[in-house]
């Protein structure tokens, strides 16, 4: 079920049917060559969306749920520096949402950003 709503999540994302026609052709085998072009496409869409795509990393090693402002904070931080850099931020947290694409999850009652599956971990 996982990999058929990254497919989905994708083929959403089209503006034309031309490339939904293209996406439904090149669909990846497996959940993990799934993951692999979702975070190849983070890369691919420049240095704003990377740094961004850091919060992957900061859920997957958290030992308590984080927030989306949270994670905002944590891409405020500077090494060597002793207070945050606000213009190292999103403007729009839901941007982290955007940037991490089908990897993440949002929970707007409680805030909170998880991984969307155990397996993204991984």
């Amino acid at each position: 079920f996982r990999w058929v709503q990254c497919q989905v999540d994708e083929i959403v994302t089209c503006k034309r049917h031309i490339d939904i026609e293209t996406a439904l052709d090149n669909l990846p085998e497996g959940l993990y060559e799934t993951y692999d072009r979702i975070i190849l496409a983070i890369k691919q869409r420049g240095r704003s969306d990377n740094q961004i795509a850091r919060c992957l990393l900061w859920l997957a090693g958290a030992l308590s749920p984080l927030t989306l402002d949270q994670l905002n904070e944590a891409i405020m931080i500077e090494v060597g520096q002793s207070n945050l850099n606000p213009k190292r931020g999103v403007i729009d947290p839901m941007d982290i949402m955007t940037a991490c694409r089908s990897l993440v999850t949002y929970d707007e009652k409680t805030g909170v950003v998880a991984l969307s599956h155990y397996s993204v971990k991984v």
